[in-house]
């Protein structure tokens, strides 16, 4: 209750902890229970690795009872905290070897793995092997119907956005995030910012900066704001936004704030993003070798977990750039400008030009 109706999360990891030292090996049940409110707690206040620790005991326990639902919950969200700490690979093989232990001697998968379907496939997104991640997003949308239940339904539309924009198929895209929110709202489901920011990123993405300053507007967003683990993908594109309308000053501001939080949590892919868009906006204002110097930064966060799609799906001008920081994980960079196509040099001199003479 500590964490889910006051927000009071290091009462919460007190409560929990206490909890734990007090249940024995015969109250599984309520171990499970409390390592879960913990790490949700952790997730909040502490650096990921702790919750990390947390969830794989919650896991082991989870498995034992047999609630296939609560555990591959554990599951979903054991991926989702080793990818953000930038560990991408090591959430694949948890995401794989959930599918494999809930999958019959028929090969016919349980509904209850379609929302670890559908994080496998945002997971094979970032490496940009889209055709992987189209698979398993569709997998987990079908197993997630078939189950019926709201959260899963809500998670498995939302996450299978950015896969079908970069395919192509954007009108989809943006179906499956409304479906997504339509649920979110018939159910009360809290923290559902994050489907509004992402079709917002579509929108700044295909040029329309009134659809997204529509969207700052309704979420009351402010370079003054304090940031929250629990909105970093409206923070992230709030600093879009930002870019996009050469608001340079604030948009600076912001991100350093940005990185100061996503650093002390250990919270690396998002903190590769914030590099990307100091890169970006110190190329704006004139400073290259600042913006040089930053991208480096995110090269270095990204290789260990292939992450292109960060860098895909950011302006182009950061793909101009990334021949000048090879240097710093040759394959990786190589692979991506493969990914990148040809890249116009002159479209990149054009956002020098443009955004120091404004």
């Amino acid at each position: 209750l500590a964490v889910f109706v006051e927000d009071n999360y290091l009462e919460a990891i007190e409560s929990a902890a206490g909890a734990l030292q007090v249940l024995g090996p015969d109250q599984a049940h309520w171990r499970v229970i409390a390592l879960w409110s913990l790490a949700e707690s952790q997730e909040r206040t502490t650096h990921i690795r702790e919750a990390i620790a947390t969830l794989r005991e919650a896991r082991q326990l989870g498995r034992l009872l047999g609630n296939q639902v609560f555990a591959a919950t554990v599951e979903l969200f054991l991926a989702i905290d080793l990818h953000l700490n930038g560990r991408r690979r090591e959430a694949v093989a948890v995401c794989e070897e959930a599918i494999a232990h809930y999958t019959d001697e028929f090969g016919r998968p349980s509904p209850v793995s379609g929302l670890v379907s559908s994080r496998l496939g945002t997971l094979y997104y970032e490496a940009n092997q889209l055709a992987r991640a189209r698979q398993h997003i569709e997998q987990g949308i079908a197993l997630s119907e078939q189950l019926g239940l709201s959260d899963p339904l809500m998670f498995s539309y939302g996450f299978s956005a950015p896969t079908l924009h970069a395919l192509g198929e954007t009108g989809a895209a943006l179906s499956n995030l409304r479906a997504a929110y339509q649920v979110a709202e018939q159910t009360a489901l809290a923290g559902a910012s994050w489907i509004l920011a992402l079709e917002t990123n579509i929108h700044l993405q295909l040029g329309d900066l009134t659809s997204a300053r529509r969207w700052a507007k309704a979420a009351g967003i402010s370079p003054d704001d304090e940031p929250n683990y629990l909105h970093m993908e409206q923070h992230l594109t709030y600093a879009r936004l930002l870019l996009a309308q050469g608001r340079l000053s604030n948009a600076r501001r912001w991100l350093a704030r940005l990185e100061s939080l996503n650093r002390e949590r250990g919270l690396t892919r998002w903190l590769l993003t914030v590099h990307i868009m100091q890169a970006l906006a110190a190329l704006r204002s004139g400073e290259r070798p600042t913006a040089l110097d930053r991208l480096s930064r995110a090269v270095e966060l990204a290789t260990p977990g292939d992450y292109y799609r960060a860098f895909l799906d950011e302006d182009d001008a950061v793909l101009a750039l990334l021949r000048d920081v090879r240097q710093v994980a040759p394959a990786f960079v190589d692979q991506l400008l493969d990914f990148a196509g040809p890249v116009s040099y002159t479209h990149l001199r054009a956002h020098e030009t443009r955004y120091v003479i404004s």
